[in-house]
C-alpha cells in the first residue's frame, strides 16, 4: 500500500507506481509526446524503447522529488505521475524547434568520415522535350525512253504430207518507226515531325577533406565525447522539473 499521508513523490515513486500498472497499456514516465517536425520525430525514439529510458531516468534520478506537488492534501501518486507527464509535455512542446536541430547530430551519417570537412550533394532533374520538323520543297521528277526504229518479219511455212522440209508459202513484214516514252511527276511541298521526350535525374555527392585530417579528427572526438542526445534532454528535464 502507498502512503498518501503529506508526503512529496519522488521518480522512483512514479516509476515504481507505473511499473505496477497491469492494464494491458503502454505508460510512459516522460510522456508520449509528439513533435511537430515534418522530417523526423525526436521523441520516437524514446517511445519505441520507453521501458528502457524510463528504467534510465528513474535510475538516474530516483531521488529526486517532483516540482509542484500539492502536499496539503494527501498528494495521490497518480495525481503527481499525471501531472508530471503533462509537464515534460508541455517542456518537449516548448523546445520542439530545439531539440529537432539537435537530434540531427545525433542522426549524422555513420558513413561520414570522421576526418572529412565538406560534403556536396547535387540533386538534378527534369524533363526535356525536343520537337523537330523536317520540311521538304515542292519538286518536279521526269523521265524518258527512246526506242529506235523496229522492223519485224513473220513467214508461214508448211510440210507436205510426203515432205520433211517446210515450204515458205508467205511473209510479211511491219516497220514501227522511232519513238520517245516520257513521263512526269510533280510532288507538293512535304513537312515531317518528330517529337521527343527525356526525363533527367542523378545525384552527385563529393566528400574530403580540406583541413588537417588530424585536426578535425581532434574536433570529431570532442563533439561525440560530450554529446548525447537523450542525456542532454533528460538534463534539461530535471532542471525545469524536478527538486534535489
Amino acid at each position: 500500500m502507498w502512503n498518501y499521508n503529506n508526503v512529496q513523490r519522488t521518480v522512483k515513486d512514479l516509476y515504481n507506481w507505473q511499473m505496477s500498472l497491469d492494464d494491458g497499456q503502454d505508460h510512459y514516465l516522460l510522456s508520449d509526446f509528439s513533435s511537430s517536425s515534418l522530417t523526423s520525430d525526436f521523441w520516437d525514439e524514446y517511445k519505441d524503447n520507453h521501458e528502457y529510458y524510463d528504467w534510465f531516468f528513474a535510475k538516474r534520478y530516483g531521488s529526486f522529488r517532483i516540482y509542484g506537488q500539492n502536499i496539503d492534501d494527501d498528494n495521490p501518486v497518480a495525481d503527481v505521475y499525471a501531472d508530471f507527464i503533462q509537464a515534460v509535455k508541455i517542456h518537449l512542446m516548448l523546445n520542439d524547434k530545439k531539440y529537432t536541430e539537435l537530434y540531427k547530430i545525433e542522426t549524422l551519417n555513420e558513413s561520414t568520415s570522421p576526418t572529412g570537412d565538406y560534403h556536396i550533394t547535387e540533386t538534378k532533374s527534369g524533363t526535356r522535350t525536343i520537337d523537330t520538323e523536317y520540311v521538304a520543297g515542292s519538286r518536279q521528277d521526269s523521265s524518258s525512253d527512246t526506242v529506235g526504229t523496229e522492223t519485224s518479219t513473220v513467214t508461214d511455212s508448211t510440210k507436205a504430207y510426203n515432205s520433211t522440209e517446210f515450204l515458205e508459202v508467205g511473209k510479211s513484214t511491219s516497220v514501227t518507226q522511232p519513238r520517245t516514252d516520257s513521263s512526269s511527276m510533280t510532288k507538293g511541298q512535304q513537312t515531317d515531325t518528330e517529337d521527343k521526350d527525356y526525363t533527367e535525374n542523378h545525384t552527385i555527392t563529393t566528400t574530403g577533406t580540406k583541413d588537417n585530417p588530424s585536426e578535425n579528427l581532434e574536433k570529431y572526438k570532442e563533439v561525440w565525447s560530450h554529446f548525447s542526445f537523450y542525456s542532454m534532454v533528460f538534463d534539461d528535464i530535471c532542471k525545469e522539473l524536478l527538486l534535489i
